[in-house]
């Protein structure tokens, strides 16, 4: 323990070595359990990040209007996509998933729209147009894709979960506005489970939710508040293969962890965090080889976790 650690410092530059020495001792009084990937030098209010098949980043970095790809070191390769309403073009990209092809699916909050990508950031294909009837978009805030290649949106304006072939067909939608058990207030993000459950997380509910394959509620969890176990505004969750949910509690600066059934385990950042973290505004979240990485848009980075 730190406690019982006893030092001396006798020779040196005045200041030096108590300085050297108060650094280590914080190292392990306030472990750092988060690194920075990729830097905010690089960034502009960056919302999402998904791995690419050889382990490339793709980062949407929102307020540039651009998908950047950097290099599993985090070095910058190459970026696609301008400002504007055109083919292949952004205004706000705001979430990105890949499928198991390789094909970049972008969210675009202000043209109401997916564009699908190859892996070198070329225009496939788009799907997707604005509107308040079903099949149609108004603010698509969150995606995932399962294991089979569906592709699963979350509407905020429409307040409901749109489900498309991965050719871009829609299938079907479930939800409605409410606070309601099975409706949603401003849904922010979906994450699909190996076995098919569907979770989301809900901006003005405050919560999560877990869904059947076929979009049967089963329970929800959370509340607004700022203790353990609390959500603010949550903008993104995804859940592992072992069942573990971890949510991107926006409003508290923090990462929580819970279990599959909904019970807290443990946070990273916020107010009452024993780590040094600088987690401010996190966004969408993604699972890397069992790191958590961070959509950090307050810092203008992409950081990685530890959740072990």
């Amino acid at each position: 323990m730190v406690g019982s650690m006893k030092l001396s410092v006798s020779k040196g530059v005045p200041g030096v070595y108590p300085a050297i020495v108060l650094c280590l001792l914080l190292a392990v009084a306030f472990p750092l359990s988060a690194v920075t990937l990729i830097g905010s030098n690089l960034l502009q209010q960056p919302s999402a990040v998904a791995i690419g098949p050889n382990g490339d980043y793709y980062v949407a970095d929102t307020l540039n209007s651009v998908i950047k790809v950097f290099s599993p070191k985090g070095q910058l390769k190459f970026s696609f996509g301008k400002r504007g309403n055109g083919k292949g073009e952004f205004i706000l990209p705001f979430d990105l998933a890949i499928n198991s092809r390789g094909e970049v699916f972008v969210t675009d909050l202000a043209s109401h729209r997916i564009q699908v990508f190859s892996p070198k950031g070329e225009v496939i294909y788009e799907f997707g147009e604005w509107g308040i009837a079903e099949g149609k978009l108004n603010m698509p805030f969150g995606i995932d894709i399962d294991s089979e290649d569906k592709v699963y949106i979350v509407d905020i304006e429409n307040s409901c979960v749109q489900i498309y072939s991965v050719d871009g067909k829609f299938i079907r939608q479930f939800g409605s506005a409410g606070p309601l058990e099975g409706q949603f207030g401003r849904p922010s993000d979906v994450s699909v489970g190996k076995d098919g459950i569907i979770l989301v997380a809900e901006l003005a509910n405050c919560r999560i939710q877990t869904f059947t394959k076929d979009g049967k509620f089963i329970r929800k969890f959370g509340q607004a508040g700022s203790s353990r176990g609390d959500l603010a505004e949550p903008k993104g969750l995804v859940v592992s293969d072992t069942g573990h949910v971890f949510v991107a509690d926006t409003g508290n600066n923090r990462v929580e962890m819970f279990n599959q059934k909904g019970r807290y385990l443990k946070s990273w950042g916020g107010a009452s965090s024993s780590v040094r973290e600088n987690i401010s505004s996190p966004t969408k979240l993604m699972l890397n080889n069992n790191m958590l990485l961070v959509a950090n848009t307050g810092t203008n980075e992409i950081i990685e976790i530890n959740p072990q």
